[in-house]
């Protein structure tokens, strides 16, 4: 997810090397309860993978195969880990009031005391 990328309309899309017989068939539950997941495509022909037509099993170790994809990728959107940390500095709004830490809440009500 490191280089995840959000576009425009709220999609989030990264590569993801699976070696599942189903892509994701492992990590489908667990992205589910984070996002809705409407496609899940092969970043490649596997006809021509290594390791999908038996040539070399486990190939997509070392395989080079999603670095075009990866870096078209990268040129689109914006940082999805860099939106998840803007998201978590801005100050959460909670009945009109920005929500602060503890010790301000007490020091607040010791000054008006």
């Amino acid at each position: 997810m490191a280089h995840a990328r959000r576009f425009d309309d709220g999609a989030v899309r990264w590569v993801e090397v699976c070696y599942c017989p189903t892509p994701l068939e492992e990590e489908i539950p667990y992205w589910e309860e984070y996002f809705e997941l409407l496609a899940i495509k092969n970043a490649h022909n596997p006809a021509r993978c290594r390791d999908k037509n038996g040539t070399e099993p486990w190939a997509c170790s070392d395989c080079d195969c999603t670095d075009r994809l990866e870096g078209w990728l990268e040129r689109q959107g914006e940082s999805f880990e860099a939106v998840l940390a803007s998201d978590a500095e801005r100050p959460t709004v909670v009945g009109g009031a920005t929500r602060s830490s503890r010790e301000d809440c007490e020091s607040s009500n010791r000054e008006s005391d």
